[in-house]
């Protein structure tokens, strides 16, 4: 019996582990997914000279940025929804925050357990909107 429970605990320890990982190297890879989203969209939304980037209506640019998010996570096999992306325009920068869970207990399909994940990022624009270089 206690060779077992002791069993049992380190299968407990090590499935612990592994889930760590896992989520660890899914937060790396929306991070890059994100800063490459961004960065790629930022300044085609810019182009036209200054004041281009503001011209845009910013639901339009914001949902561009976030489809593209959400694209490159689900291509990397992160499940991201639009609703897990917040884009956010402050004070001369873009905000992009993306929350999502991590399932670490999925039964018949259904995730049991879950962490929650976060990734804040700020990216610097330049006058008119344009990004900063």
């Amino acid at each position: 019996m206690k060779a077992l429970v002791t069993l049992l605990v380190v299968g407990a320890i090590v499935y612990g582990i592994y889930a760590a990982f896992v989520a660890v190297a899914e937060y790396m890879e929306v991070a890059s997914v994100v800063e490459e989203s961004v960065t790629k969209a930022l300044p085609a939304l810019g182009r036209g000279g200054p004041g281009a980037f503001g011209r845009m209506e910013r639901e339009e640019r914001f949902s561009k940025v976030r489809s593209a998010i959400v694209k490159g996570s689900q291509e990397a096999g992160v499940r991201l929804g639009e609703e897990a992306v917040e884009l956010a325009e402050e004070e001369g920068s873009l905000r992009v925050r993306v929350r999502w869970p991590y399932p670490v207990i999925r039964f018949r399909g259904e995730d049991r357990f879950v962490v929650p994940i976060s990734l804040s990022r700020s990216y610097g624009l330049g006058p008119g909107g344009a990004p900063a270089r």
